[in-house]
């Protein structure tokens, strides 16, 4: 067993928990291990830093069968790296005050990214009934059809804790395509939307964030893992990038920002971003009196 030191751990998430971790899937940039219920991915520099990312070498992303998590060490099929302070990831939201005027805008600008840029298959056709022409007939229409009842359920309930509400999330969750379905990462941008709406304009959410989040559990231990963090306001470095952009109001960095995550996964990324994009215009419109605030 080698010691640590070698520099090949670059960075550790903040919600990295101690175990002993075995592969569940491996990508070509990511290899994601379980242990029990929990998740952890071995990641690429490209793929960046996440709350239960460690990043490594590409090497490692290939090779490595088990990771064992002990107190301030790694052990990275039984070679330790040490994980110093500095190499851990801060995941939490970013927020300051901002005018709820201009951060519309800002999404405004986020929507129309989305529907222009976004892949065809992608959730963005609920954020413009012109792409809903993408989805040939058979599944993808049926697919189509069904995550637009399930938004309108959400929708129409004004994203309160009520049945409606509980509804639209159980017809969403677990639907679609890919290794964690469409559903499930429009969930996630719900979830993160809600969170951050809660912190920039002092709402609070937090019960119905956490029946959203319990409704939406599902059989994939992958987006149990997403749902989850994003329940409690935890993202990975992408996003993050993007929520700062949004917040600071840099478009280059706001458009630099949404491509990247439209290179996560299939369409993981854009879905995400369509409801986190969705979510957010749609509570701006909610008017005070439906708001419970901070005093």
């Amino acid at each position: 067993m080698t010691a640590g030191g070698g520099g090949l751990l670059l960075s550790v998430g903040d919600r990295v928990q101690v175990g002993r971790y075995t592969v569940h899937s491996r990508f070509n940039r990511v290899v994601n291990l379980v242990d029990g219920k929990r998740l952890i991915s071995l990641v690429t520099q490209d793929v960046g830093a996440g709350p239960t990312n460690l990043v490594v070498s590409e090497t490692l992303v290939r090779r490595v069968t088990t990771v064992e998590i002990v107190e301030r060490l790694a052990r990275l099929d039984g070679h330790e790296e040490f994980i110093y302070p500095n190499l851990r990831y801060d995941s939490s939201l970013p927020s300051h005050s901002i005018a709820r005027e201009l951060w519309y805008s800002r999404l405004a600008s986020l929507r129309d990214i989305v529907v222009r840029d976004a892949p065809p298959l992608s959730l963005a056709f609920l954020l413009d009934a012109g792409r809903y022409a993408n989805f040939g007939d058979g599944f993808e229409r049926a697919f189509a059809d069904h995550m637009r009842e399930g938004v309108k359920k959400v929708q129409d309930a004004g994203y309160r804790l009520q049945p409606e509400m509980i509804a639209g999330v159980e017809t969403i969750r677990g639907c679609g395509f890919g290794l964690t379905p469409s559903g499930d990462d429009f969930i996630v941008g719900m979830l993160l939307s809600l969170q951050l709406h809660g912190r920039l304009f002092k709402v609070l959410n937090g019960e119905l964030v956490q029946e959203v989040c319990r409704t939406a559990m599902g059989s994939s231990i992958l987006s149990n893992a997403f749902l989850t963090l994003a329940g409690e306001g935890r993202v990975d470095e992408k996003t993050k990038n993007l929520l700062m952009a949004l917040l600071s109001g840099c478009r280059d960095g706001i458009r630099a920002a949404a491509d990247a995550l439209f290179l996560v996964g299939s369409t993981s990324g854009a879905d995400m971003l369509t409801g986190f994009v969705l979510t957010s215009l749609q509570l701006l419109t909610l008017t005070p009196s439906l708001r419970e605030t901070h005093s």
